[in-house]
Parts: C-alpha cells; structure tokens; sequence
C-alpha cells in the first residue's frame, strides 16, 4: 500500500477519530463543527505532522487536543 501510517498502524484518520475541534450543539443531536454554504457538517480532524504533529481542521491551523 502506498499510505502514510504511524508507528502502531494508524492512518491520519484514526489518529483523531472522534476529534471534531470546536462543535456547535450537542454531538448526536445535529451538532456541526463545519458550515460550507448554507449546509452544517460534523467533519472530524486529521493528522497533520507538521509543527510537532496534532489534530487539525485546516492546514496550517489550529491544533483540537479534545
């Protein structure tokens, strides 16, 4: 496979699973962590190495520790 993976197997997803960053409302209840347009969306985090690596909405921003 050509894709990045961490030392215990994880992809960029996974290593944030269940990471939404800041959310609006209550999670199962239409909570919503995105808004593109007129449409909400609960969009998780990925990996980003850069800076140390973390969890991360956009490139270059934010670090979420939730």
């Amino acid at each position: 496979m050509n894709a990045w993976y961490d030392s215990a197997g994880n992809e960029i997803g996974d290593k944030c699973a269940w990471k939404f960053g800041p959310i609006t409302g209550v999670l199962g209840q239409h909570a919503y962590s995105q808004t593109f347009g007129t449409y909400n969306w609960l969009i998780q985090t990925l990996w980003e190495n850069s800076r140390g690596g973390g969890c991360d909405k956009t490139l270059g921003g934010k670090f979420y520790s939730q």
